[in-house]
C-alpha cells in the first residue's frame, strides 16, 4: 500500500543526505576525467528547479542568440519604461541576459543566480522564496511567459520559438508545455494518448517545446505518491524531425519535494567536446548519454525539451563574432565578465 511518509533523515535541498551523496558519487564516477567543464549554478536553498530552467535555455542557441544580441536594446527600453510591470519584466530580462553573458564568456566557475531569481520572483503572481521547492512545469511556463513578454516590449515576437500552436478542434490552445499523464513506459505513446483523449492537434512546431510527465498518483486513501515507472525517451513523440535538447530528472520519492537534475545537449563545441552535459546545480560535467545508464538509476523523467530547428549557423555566429558581442555589452556587464576572466 502506498504511503506518504517522509524520510526520517535530515534533508538537503529536499533530498536525503544518502541519496544526494549517491547521486553525486555516480556523477563523479561517470566522468572521472573532467569536473566542471562549464559554469555551475549555486542552489539558493531549494532552487534546483530554477537552475535546471536556466541550463535548458542557455543551451538553446536560438534563445541565447536573441538574449545576447538584445542587451543594449533592453537597457535603452528600461530607461524609458514608466509602467511598473514593464520595469519588472525588463529587469528580469536584463538580469537573465547578464547572467547568460557571464555564463557564456566566463570560465567554468560557479555562478549565483540570485539577481535573476529575485527578478523572476517579482513577476510570479504568488509569493515564492529560495527555500521553497516549486513545481517545475509551472515555473517553466512562467519563465517562458515572461521571456516572451519581455521581448514583446522590445517589439520582438519570439512566440514561434517557444509556444506550441495547439488546437482544440478549430480553437487555438497555445501552450509552452504539454503536461502528459504517464501511461506505460513510453513518452511517445503517453503523449499521443493524451492528445487523442483531449482532441488536441498540432500542425506545425515552434523552435522548441517541452513535455512534462505528470507522475503524481493516489492510493485508495487519497494519499499522493510518485509514479516511478522508468520511461523511454529515445523516440520523439511527434516526428523524427524533433531532436532532444534537454531532459530533466526528478530525484526522490515525493513528487512535491526532491531534487531536479538535467542533461543537456551540448551545442557549443568550442566550449566542450562532449555530446551532453550533466547539470546538478554547482556541478556540470561531461556525459556520453542522457543519464540512462547512471548508477544508481535516475529514471524518474520529469520533463523533456525538444528542438525542431538546425542551430549550427547560430552556433557558428556566436563563436565567430563572440568578441563583437562581448564588446557591445553594457560596460557594467563587460566589466563583470572581464573581472571573472582575470581571476
Amino acid at each position: 500500500m502506498l504511503t506518504n511518509e517522509r524520510p526520517k533523515k535530515k534533508k538537503k535541498y529536499g533530498v536525503s543526505k544518502d541519496l544526494l551523496k549517491a547521486l553525486e558519487a555516480s556523477m563523479q564516477h561517470q566522468t572521472a576525467v573532467n569536473k566542471n567543464v562549464r559554469p555551475g549554478i549555486i542552489n539558493l536553498g531549494c532552487s534546483c528547479y530554477f537552475s535546471v530552467i536556466l541550463q535548458i535555455y542557455f543551451h538553446l542557441p536560438n534563445i541565447l542568440y536573441l538574449l545576447l544580441t538584445h542587451i543594449a536594446m533592453v537597457h535603452a527600453r528600461k530607461k524609458k519604461a514608466h509602467a511598473k510591470n514593464h520595469q519588472l519584466i525588463l529587469t528580469f530580462l536584463l538580469e537573465l541576459q547578464t547572467f547568460y553573458a557571464i555564463h557564456y564568456f566566463a570560465s567554468p566557475k560557479v555562478h549565483s543566480p540570485l539577481l535573476v531569481f529575485d527578478a523572476f520572483c517579482d513577476l510570479v503572481p504568488f509569493p515564492i522564496t529560495p527555500s521553497q521547492q516549486q513545481d517545475l512545469g509551472e515555473m517553466h511556463d512562467l519563465f517562458v511567459e515572461k521571456l516572451i513578454e519581455g521581448f514583446a516590449l522590445l517589439g520582438v515576437n519570439i512566440t514561434h520559438h517557444l509556444v506550441m500552436p495547439l488546437k482544440l478542434g478549430t480553437q487555438p490552445q497555445p501552450q509552452s508545455t504539454i503536461m502528459v499523464p504517464l501511461e506505460g513506459n513510453s513518452l511517445a505513446s503517453s503523449t499521443k494518448a493524451f492528445m487523442d483523449n483531449e482532441q488536441l492537434s498540432l500542425d506545425n512546431f515552434p523552435s522548441s517545446f517541452a513535455i512534462q510527465l505528470v507522475r503524481v498518483v493516489f492510493d485508495n486513501k487519497g494519499n499522493f505518491q510518485k509514479n516511478r515507472l522508468p520511461v523511454s525517451i529515445e523516440t520523439p513523440p511527434f516526428s523524427s524531425s524533433c531532436s532532444i535538447a534537454s531532459v530533466v530528472y526528478h530525484v526522490g520519492s515525493n513528487p512535491l519535494t526532491g531534487h531536479y537534475v538535467c542533461a543537456v545537449k551540448q551545442p557549443y563545441d568550442h566550449l566542450s567536446s562532449a555530446p551532453f552535459l550533466y547539470c546538478n546545480d554547482r556541478q556540470v560535467v561531461e556525459s556520453e548519454s542522457l543519464l540512462t545508464k547512471v548508477s544508481p538509476p535516475v529514471n524518474d523523467l520529469a520533463l523533456v525539451v525538444y528542438s525542431t530547428i538546425d542551430t549550427s549557423d547560430i552556433v557558428r555566429f556566436l563563436k565567430t563574432y563572440s568578441h563583437l558581442i562581448l564588446d557591445a555589452l553594457p560596460s557594467s556587464v563587460h566589466d563583470a565578465i572581464q573581472e571573472i576572466l582575470s581571476t
